[in-house]
C-alpha cells in the first residue's frame, strides 16, 4: 500500500470522525436552543410576573406610608386628619384605583374615597383580606372578588393601621379594577408569536386575565392543569415544560402540544402563564436542521476530494525530503533543507538543527542538577541543624526561640515569630526576632491544612519621589506557614524581610519542613510537660490519700477531700454533698470557696440538682452552663444559691463503695469552662479515696459506740450482782 494511499484512508477517517463530532454538536446544539426557547420563555414570564409583583408592592407601599403618618390616630375622635390623608392617597394612587377606605379593628368603614354614604359605617367582615390583616398584622392581597357597592370584579389590598403601642387599631385599604383590565394591562405587551398567549391564575386555578384570542374578559373560567398550578403557587415555585392541550377543538386528528411556562407572584398568591404551541416556540430550531441538512452533505463531498488533492500535496515534499536525507547520509552536510510548512519535511530538517541544542542542553542540565544537589545540601544541613537544636531540651520557650533564629537564617531573613495556638486566647507569641507584632495578625488567619502563604506588606509611611530610599527600606514580604503536628494546628510561624526581594516556593517549602519539624518537637515537649503533670498530680493525689486516711473524723476528712478537690482541679466552688440516711435528702456536708452559708442550707431529693443527678445515676455528670442546661432539673431554691454564688460549670462525680452510692464530690466554676477526661479521672480517684476514709471513719465510729455499750452492759451486770449479794 502506497504513502498517498495511507495518507488518503487516514485523513478520510479523521475526517468521518471530524464529522461525528460535529453530528454530535450539532444535535447538544440543538438540545441548546430548546433549552434556550424554554428558558426564555421562563424569563418573560417571570418579566410579567416581577411586573404585577411591583405594581402591587408600590400600592402595599403607599398604604403603609399612609399607616405610618404620625397624623393618622384612629383612638381620638377627630377624623379630619385621616380624611385629608385619605383623599391624598387617592389622588396618587395608581391607574384603575376605585376608592380607598379607612376600617376599625371591627371592620367597620370609618371613611371612603370616594365618600359613600352607603358604605359608610358598614362592616368589611366578607374582605378576606381585611381579616387576615386584622389577625396576621402584616399587610395584605385579597383573591378576585366583587364588593356590594362596584359593579366589577376588583382587587383589593389592605395594610394594617397600629396606634403608638405598635398595637393593630384598624385597616386602611384600596380595591382597584376592574381586575381583569389591571392583569390583562401587565401581560398584554409579552408578545411571543401569532399562537402565543398568556394567562394570570388565582391560588384556585381561575383565569382572572388572559391575552387568548376570543375569550371574555369576565368569565374567570378554570384553566387547564388548574391542580399543578395551586400546588406551584402554594410552593412559590417556576416551571417550564412542553405538555398536551386538555381541551382540542372537535375534529382534530391529534391533541397539540404546547412549551407552558408558569412563574408564581410573591405578593399575591397568582401566577402568570404563558402557552405557545411546541412548533410555533421550536420553529427556529427546525429551520436550524433544514440549513444543516442541505449544507452537510455538499461539506462531506468536498471533504473528501480535499483528502486526495491534500494527499497529493503531501507525498511530492515527502519524496523530495527523501533524496536530501540521502545526501545527508553520504556524508553532505552543506545542503540547506529548507521547509515551507510545518511538516515531515520541516520536522527532519528541525531534527539535525536540534542536535546541537541538544548536546549544549544536556551540559546545561548536568550544571543545573549539580547546583540543585549543592543546594539540597545545604537545606538538608539547615534542617539538621534545626532539628539538632529543637532535639536538645524539652523546653518550649527554648525550642522556640534556638528554631527561629536557624529558620530566619536559613532563608536571610530579618523578622520572625512563632505564635502557639492557646484554645482560650488565640494564636499566642513565643518566640520573637525583630520586630514582629505587625505579623500577629497574618499568624491568626492560618488555618488547618493551608500549606504556606507568600505576601508583600507594604510600608507604614508615605513614600514620594524623594523618599524612595524610605520606602525601599519599608517594604516587606512575609510568608506564614502552620505548626501542625497529626492533623492538629498547634501555631503558626511567619518570617519577613525587607526591601523587594519576595520569597521563593523553594524557600517557603523549605521552612515548611522546618516547620514540620518544629511542631513534633513542641507535640513532644507537650507530651513531657503533660507526663511531669500526670506525676505530679499522681504524687499530690497520693499525698491527699495519705493524710484523709490518717483522719477518723468524718468532718475533718470532708474538709480535707473539699480542699484537695480544689488544689487538684483549680476550680473555684468544691462542694462535697451526701445523703440523710434518716430523710433520704441530699446536702452540702462540707465546702470550700462558697461566698455564703445558704448553700449548706439546700436539701435536694434524689435526682435533683448536679448532685442529686450524680447520686441516682452513679456515674460523673458535667456541665458548662448550668443554669442554662436542659438536661438538669432545676429548682427555684436551689438555682437562686447557685445564681448567687455566681457558678456557670459544674462538675460532679460519685462517692460510692462498691455499688453503694451515698455522696457526691462536685467542683464548680464561675466561668464556662470544658472539664477535660484527665479533670473527671482526677476528681473520681478522689472521691474514691474519700469514700474509703470516710467509710473507715465510720466502721471506727460504729467500733467505738460498740465498745461503749460493751462497757456499759459490764458495768450493769457488775452492778447487778454486786445488789444481788447485798440484798440476798
Amino acid at each position: 500500500m502506497s504513502l498517498q494511499t495511507k495518507i488518503t484512508l487516514a485523513v478520510v477517517a479523521c475526517i468521518a470522525a471530524l464529522f461525528g463530532a460535529l453530528g454530535y454538536l450539532w444535535y447538544q446544539a440543538l438540545d441548546d436552543s430548546t433549552d434556550r426557547t424554554l428558558k426564555e420563555r421562563l424569563i418573560i414570564a417571570k418579566m410579567a410576573a416581577q411586573g404585577m409583583d411591583h405594581d402591587l408592592s408600590q400600592r402595599l407601599s403607599q398604604l403603609e406610608q399612609f399607616a405610618g403618618l404620625g397624623s393618622v390616630n384612629l383612638e381620638d375622635d377627630n377624623l379630619e386628619p385621616e380624611k385629608e390623608a385619605l383623599r391624598e392617597l387617592y389622588l396618587y394612587a395608581g391607574p384603575l384605583t376605585q376608592n380607598v377606605f379607612l376600617l376599625d379593628k371591627n371592620t367597620r368603614v370609618l371613611w371612603t374615597v370616594p365618600y359613600d354614604a352607603n358604605v359608610k359605617g358598614s362592616y368589611l367582615s366578607f374582605y378576606p383580606n381585611v381579616i387576615a390583616t386584622l389577625r396576621t398584622g402584616s399587610p395584605q392581597v385579597g383573591s378576585i372578588m366583587t364588593p356590594t357597592n362596584l359593579e366589577t370584579p376588583t382587587v383589593s389590598l389592605s395594610v394594617p393601621v397600629r396606634n403608638s403601642r405598635n398595637e393593630v387599631v384598624g385597616v386602611v385599604g384600596t380595591n382597584f379594577g376592574p381586575a381583569s383590565k389591571f392583569m390583562e394591562g401587565l401581560v398584554q405587551p409579552i408578545t411571543l408569536g401569532k399562537s402565543a398567549y398568556s394567562e394570570v391564575v388565582n391560588e384556585d386555578g381561575v383565569v382572572i386575565a388572559t391575552t387568548k384570542p376570543g375569550s371574555s374578559d369576565s368569565s374567570y373560567q378554570i384553566t387547564e392543569h388548574s391542580d399543578r398550578f395551586a400546588a406551584l403557587i402554594k410552593k412559590g415555585e417556576a416551571t417550564v415544560r412542553t405538555c398536551h392541550r386538555c381541551h382540542e377543538p372537535q375534529g382534530s386528528a391529534k391533541r397539540q402540544k404546547d412549551v407552558l411556562a408558569f412563574v408564581p407572584l410573591t405578593t399575591a398568591r397568582w401566577g402568570v402563564a404563558i402557552r405557545q404551541p411546541e412548533s410555533e416556540a421550536f420553529a427556529p430550531r427546525r429551520e436550524l436542521q433544514k440549513r444543516l441538512m442541505t449544507l452537510g452533505i455538499p461539506a462531506v463531498l468536498a471533504a473528501l476530494a480535499a483528502t486526495w488533492l491534500g494527499a497529493r500535496t503531501i507525498v511530492k515534499p515527502i519524496k523530495r525530503l527523501t533524496a536530501a536525507s540521502r545526501r545527508i547520509a553520504a556524508g553532505d552536510l552543506e545542503g540547506s533543507i529548507a521547509s515551507a510548512r510545518n511538516d515531515e519535511l520541516g520536522e527532519l530538517a528541525n531534527t539535525f538543527e536540534a542536535m546541537r541544542f541538544t548536546i549544549k542542553d544536556s551540559r546545561t542540565k548536568l550544571e543545573e542538577r549539580a547546583a540543585d544537589i549543592e543546594r539540597r545540601n545545604s537545606e538538608l544541613s539547615h534542617l539538621s541543624s534545626i532539628g539538632q537544636a529543637v532535639s536538645q531540651s524539652l523546653e518550649i520557650d527554648r525550642i522556640l526561640s534556638d528554631a527561629l533564629d536557624r529558620m530566619i537564617a536559613m532563608v536571610e531573613a530579618e523578622t520572625g515569630a512563632i505564635y502557639l495556638l492557646d484554645k482560650d486566647r488565640g494564636f499566642v507569641l513565643k518566640a520573637q526576632k525583630g520586630e514582629a507584632d505587625d505579623l500577629s495578625q497574618r499568624a491568626a488567619e492560618m488555618e488547618v491544612g493551608e500549606a504556606f502563604s507568600l505576601s508583600s506588606l507594604a510600608g507604614a509611611g508615605g513614600a514620594d519621589d524623594s523618599a524612595e530610599g524610605q520606602a525601599e527600606s519599608e517594604a516587606r514580604s512575609s510568608c506564614r506557614l502552620p505548626i501542625i503536628s497529626k492533623g492538629e494546628l498547634l501555631g503558626s510561624l511567619v518570617v519577613a524581610r525587607r526591601g523587594h526581594r519576595t520569597f521563593s516556593n523553594e524557600e517557603a517549602r523549605l521552612l515548611a519542613a522546618a516547620a514540620s519539624t518544629l511542631a513534633m518537637a513542641v507535640s513532644n515537649a507537650r507530651l513531657f510537660r503533660q507526663s511531669q503533670q500526670r506525676e505530679q498530680e499522681v504524687e499530690a493525689l497520693y499525698q491527699i490519700g495519705v493524710k484523709i486516711s490518717a483522719l477518723l473524723d468524718i468532718d475533718k476528712i470532708l474538709v480535707a477531700v473539699v480542699e484537695a478537690g480544689q488544689q487538684l482541679v483549680g476550680s473555684d466552688l468544691v462542694l462535697l454533698s451526701m445523703t440523710d440516711e434518716k430523710s433520704g435528702d441530699i446536702y452540702v456536708r462540707s465546702a470550700v470557696g462558697n461566698r455564703s452559708d445558704r448553700l449548706k442550707h439546700v436539701r435536694l431529693s434524689p435526682g435533683e440538682g448536679v448532685s442529686g443527678k450524680v447520686i441516682t445515676q452513679g456515674e460523673p455528670v458535667a456541665s458548662r452552663d448550668y443554669l442554662n442546661d436542659p438536661s438538669f432539673p432545676h429548682l427555684q431554691l436551689s438555682d437562686a444559691v447557685i445564681r448567687e454564688e455566681g457558678i456557670r460549670a459544674f462538675l460532679g462525680v460519685p462517692i460510692k463503695v462498691g455499688e453503694r452510692v451515698f455522696g457526691a464530690l462536685c467542683v464548680a466554676d464561675r466561668t464556662s469552662r470544658d472539664y477535660s477526661f484527665a479533670d473527671i479521672d482526677l476528681l473520681s480517684r478522689l472521691a474514691n479515696q474519700a469514700a474509703l476514709a470516710i467509710e473507715n471513719a465510720r466502721l471506727y465510729s460504729q467500733v467505738q459506740e460498740m465498745a461503749i455499750l460493751e462497757e456499759r452492759d459490764r458495768l450493769a451486770r457488775e452492778m447487778h450482782d454486786g445488789l444481788s449479794q447485798v440484798l440476798g
